[in-house]
């Protein structure tokens, strides 16, 4: 097998372990819908097994000996990946970690244990070596970095999840063998700590031999908790603070996580000079990455900025993780320390941040915390500074800073925001409410909702104007064009509330059922907004997820209006086929299903007209460019209107709307279904003309 056959079996489980992630993701939202705290409690299990893994390893594998191969065939019951539960509207947190434990846990348990067993293996090997085994957690990184861009580059494109899934199995068996290849080359023994039973290992390799090689102290395992939680830490506050400046598409989590990761790969090896050599440079990093939250975004390099300043720091962190690792008879105490910080900063941020901040506070904490940090670690490198013999370095270094900070303050421009009301955040992001002054279009002013970057409601604060339909809900949108085709009463239900400005396109007798998947959206729009109370409707709000809760009533509708895609993250489960057969069965044969495509980001009129030619369906498109003195706000709408009958298109095609088929100008796509979501497609399609 040889060295490189032992990289092979950390890179492949890597691999697997972090393919694993986005695969359950996938296969649990037909069952748990697409609430926000789904992949939280997801994240929270991940983490709690690999932390689960790297006990195991320090206490259990050393007295399994051989049988730890047993361990590894287990899995192999699991196989294919699949998920089976009843449909559960609300996400209980009990039934998913069920769910999560009776068909991912084992699997992810024993890859999770790969690298630091190992590792181990390696140090115990009966077979004389000679290379160090922390380059090993390197090579567990490139392969986590490799699964996290290949899956929505290669996997999710071209392969459905029972594809995804089969493949997925066969990697865990060429995973199997190479375990067993691995064991039997190394043949690992007296897997005892202590210094004595690796002293020909350490000697081995020069000049490797780490800080702090003649015992662990409890200051030294604080101190890898605390570097690991900080980067933890400012991984998840990071991709928190873009997203809430430009949006959560793709993109946004994947580039800062690739960062972290790719963080490791560069410092986990003794030819690392770069992360030393940038700790000169962390005063200046850290007043950057202070610029950068303090300044008013309206610049797209910014965003590009944090990321750099980011991974800078990433880079600083782990080089000093690795030059303060303990001796290799003890790197499983190591790991045990590296993965605890990792699920005490990310379960900071992401659990407990939400429910003590109202912004994204936590990231100029975290910069406070690692300027502390460095300044107790490597003061020496800015007291060189400071020194009479490099006082020109000293002086250029202060003009850089400011120079610096002129420079975005120039190029970021001044904040145009309106008063801000109120800033409520929750795991569903963060919510701003902002009143703007009176003008000629809006003589009482208006008051906007934004969640994240998207604007989610406006409303004129005059009199007269507040019982107008404003942005996407305008009557000129074409809502109101298939609205009209109903006769009254009609029976309505709408995915997704925001403010609630549809109502307002609703008579006396009619009755609307909103399913609002953030539990704190109407309390919001109730305080802040008179749509809902000046609704003619009779209406209800239920709470869960829409897809979900339409398929377990019995109740039909004239009309469904599925308003869940203006945001920048895209729950895709509820533009699926199956999805789409929930909302026909929910219709009167008669009836009209809507669905708001207007996005920044994705084109899903192509993937809706796919779907609906599959299940012999009609439907018809409108784009509306609104003007600044309609709406206030300048608005491009895009609705998509789908029913049973061919002749229901003629008398919107009057209205301006568009029938679907030959001559619409729609690239043709694969339909999407609950096996099969290409969401680069979407992209693509998005920013590239057909």
């Amino acid at each position: 097998m040889g060295i490189y056959g032992i990289h092979l079996v950390v890179f492949l489980g890597a691999f697997l372990l972090f393919g694993m992630e986005p695969l359950t993701g996938r296969l649990l939202v037909p069952f748990f819908g697409g609430a926000v705290h789904i992949w939280l409690v997801c994240i929270v299990y991940f983490q709690l097994l690999l932390l689960f893994g790297y006990l195991y390893a320090h206490f259990i594998v050393r007295h399994l000996g051989m049988w730890h191969l047993l361990i590894v065939l287990l899995p192999i019951i699991n196989l294919p990946l699949r998920i089976d539960a009843p449909p559960s509207p609300t996400g209980e947190v009990a039934d998913l970690f069920g769910t999560l434990t009776k068909h991912i846990a084992l699997p992810f348990l024993v890859l999770s244990t790969t690298v630091v067993v190992v590792q181990l293996w390696v140090v115990h090997a009966k077979r004389r070596l000679s290379f160090n085994p922390y380059v090993l957690y390197a090579t567990s990184n490139a392969g986590s970095l490799l699964a996290l861009i290949s899956y929505p580059i290669l996997m999710e494109p071209f392969l459905g999840l029972k594809k995804q899934s089969l493949s997925w199995s066969v990697g865990y068996i060429l995973y199997v063998i190479f375990v067993f290849f691995a064991w039997f080359y190394l043949r690992p023994q007296g897997m005892r700590e202590g210094r004595e039973h690796s002293e020909h290992f350490q000697r081995d390799f020069e000049g490797t031999n780490p800080v702090g090689a003649a015992g662990v102290e409890a200051r030294n395992a604080i101190h890898w908790l605390v570097l690991s939680f900080l980067t933890s830490a400012l991984l998840v506050t990071v991709t928190n603070l873009i997203a809430v400046e430009i949006g959560s598409f793709p993109l946004v989590w994947v580039l800062p996580l690739a960062m972290y990761l790719l963080s490791f790969v560069i410092t986990f090896r003794d030819t690392d000079r770069i992360s030393l050599k940038l700790m000169f440079l962390w005063p200046e990093v850290v007043l950057l990455g202070f610029a950068l939250y303090f300044i008013p975004v309206s610049k797209l390099f910014v965003p590009f900025l944090l990321l750099l300043v980011f991974f800078i720091l990433c880079i600083m962190i782990h080089g000093d993780l690795y030059r303060s690792r303990p001796e290799s008879s003890l790197l499983s105490r190591f790991y045990i320390a590296v993965a605890l910080g990792g699920f005490l900063g990310g379960m900071a941020v992401t659990l407990g941040a939400p429910l003590v901040f109202r912004e994204v506070y936590e990231y100029p904490i975290m910069l406070v915390l690692i300027a502390i940090l460095f300044a107790m670690r490597y003061r020496g490198f800015l007291l060189h500074s400071l020194t009479l013999r490099s006082a020109v370095v000293c002086v250029g270094r202060v003009f850089a800073i400011l120079a610096l900070y002129s420079l975005l303050i120039f190029f970021s421009g001044v904040s145009l925001a309106g008063v801000k009301r109120e800033a409520h955040r929750n795991y569903y992001g963060i919510c701003r409410i902002y009143d703007y002054p009176s003008s000629r279009d809006a003589p009482g002013g208006v008051r906007v909702l934004i969640h994240g970057s998207t604007i989610h409601g406006l409303q004129f604060l005059d009199r007269e104007g507040e019982m107008k339909a404003t942005l996407y809900y305008h009557p000129k949108s074409g809502l109101k064009d298939v609205l009209d085709l109903l006769n009254p009463p009609r029976r309505i239900a709408v995915v997704g509330l925001g403010t609630g400005t549809f109502g307002l396109l609703t008579r006396k007798g009619d009755s609307i059922t909103y399913y609002e998947i953030d539990p704190d959206m109407e309390r919001l729009s109730r305080r802040w907004f008179t749509f809902l109370e000046n609704t003619p409707a009779d209406l209800k709000v239920v709470n869960g997820d829409g897809r979900l809760k339409l398929k377990m009533n019995q109740e039909r509708y004239d009309l469904i209006f599925v308003d869940a895609f203006s945001g920048d993250a895209l729950p895709t489960h509820l533009i699926t086929k199956e999805a789409l057969q929930i909302y026909f069965d929910h219709l009167e044969e008669n009836g009209f299903l809507i669905l708001h495509l207007s996005n920044r980001y994705y084109e899903l009129r192509g993937v809706v007209k796919a779907i609906l030619e599959n299940m012999g369906l009609f439907g018809g498109m409108k784009l509306t460019v609104l003007e600044e003195s309609e709406t206030y706000i300048p608005v491009s709408t895009v609705y998509l209107t789908a029913f049973r009958k061919a002749d229901h298109i003629y008398p919107l095609i009057a209205k301006g709307w568009i029938p679907l088929g030959d001559g619409d100008g729609l690239r043709r796509v694969n339909p999407w279904t609950d096996d099969y979501v290409n969401i680069l497609d979407a992209i693509r399609d998005k920013w590239v003309r057909f």
